[in-house]
């Protein structure tokens, strides 16, 4: 993909022009040929639409990690009255 870039220095216009080059990888799975061919049948980006089904499944279970290690956290965390606390506040 090329990349336009318009800059005015000075009293010039200087035009940029670059290829930016994105980091991929290949990661190759074995299908069933009939699903290969059903694939094949339909006009979808399957790139796009893996790519995105990855991205947010990995996401989620992210998430989930980190909201359980978070609970996990919170319940060694010793538990603190309030009303100890607001006597302390008064008291002090």
């Amino acid at each position: 993909m090329y990349r336009w870039i318009a800059r005015n220095v000075g009293n010039k216009l200087i035009i940029l022009c670059g290829k930016t080059t994105l980091v991929s990888t290949v990661y190759s799975i074995r299908i069933p040929k009939r699903l290969k061919e059903l694939m094949a049948s339909v006009d979808i980006d399957w790139q796009k639409e893996i790519s995105g089904f990855i991205e947010e499944r990995a996401r989620k279970v992210l998430m989930n990690k980190y909201l359980e290690e978070s609970r996990e956290q919170l319940d060694k965390m010793k538990n603190i009255d309030n009303a100890e606390l607001i006597r302390e506040d008064r008291e002090s």
